[in-house]
């Protein structure tokens, strides 16, 4: 029982207006803190657009206002000279829907690139823990989905991924090697084409002990 996705099945919001082509995650984790990182590239659908819809799921309530949170628009802003403020959808709780407003409004078929990051303070701890990865789009499939897992000062005892479809069944995929490893950091990476574009990947991994310090 994962008490944030089963949250997040429940308020799941489909985006309708937007075609998903690639996402690409990485979860930078430290002791009890975790940076999340987010880029999704594809197309409008609709006639117009305004904003993308992310959602964090996590199992400790970290309050929206407490939460360092902010994205790019790096179809408009390569640079990435202008930060955006992610604005909260409905209430506050485990499952956050986040909007990002885009510097300008998309046409039907126009692309967009857009990169969000989040620091999680303390939402980490020793023994048996796990990230889980939604897709949440209004399409059959997402044709490229890339997880990376970085652990900064240990290495995991195991690491694996399992899948949990839109009707809720969840089965094992397999377990996960380093795809890169030095003395002060460890790699995973999960990458898949045709992802269904309405399920959630969990990754579950065991840790002795979390080291001290946070991230800076």
């Amino acid at each position: 029982s994962i008490d944030s996705l089963n949250v997040a099945n429940l308020g799941r919001r489909l985006n309708r207006s937007l075609v998903v082509q690639e996402a690409d995650q990485v979860a930078t984790i430290k002791g009890e803190d975790m940076v999340l990182s987010w880029r999704y590239r594809g197309y409008c659908r609709a006639p117009h657009e305004v904003v993308i819809e992310f959602s964090i799921d996590t199992d400790n309530h970290i309050p929206f206002e407490r939460l360092e949170c902010f994205a790019y628009d790096l179809q408009h802003d390569p640079k990435r000279m202008h930060r955006i403020r992610p604005v909260l959808l409905g209430a506050d709780g485990l499952s956050k829907k986040l909007a990002v407003p885009l510097l300008e409004r998309l046409s039907a078929r126009e692309p967009f690139n857009v990169l969000l990051t989040c620091t999680l303070p303390g939402c980490m701890k020793s023994g048996v823990e796990y990230y889980t990865s939604t897709t949440s789009v209004a399409q059959e499939s997402v044709a490229s989905c890339t997880v990376r897992l970085v652990f900064l000062g240990e290495r995991p005892e195991w690491l694996r991924v399992y899948e949990c479809g839109a009707s809720g069944a969840t089965k094992l995929l397999k377990d996960l090697r380093p795809s890169r490893e030095t003395p002060r950091r460890i790699e995973y990476t999960d990458h898949a084409n045709d992802v269904p574009a309405q399920s959630a990947r969990i990754y579950v991994f065991s840790r002795n002990a979390c080291p001290t310090g946070r991230l800076h």
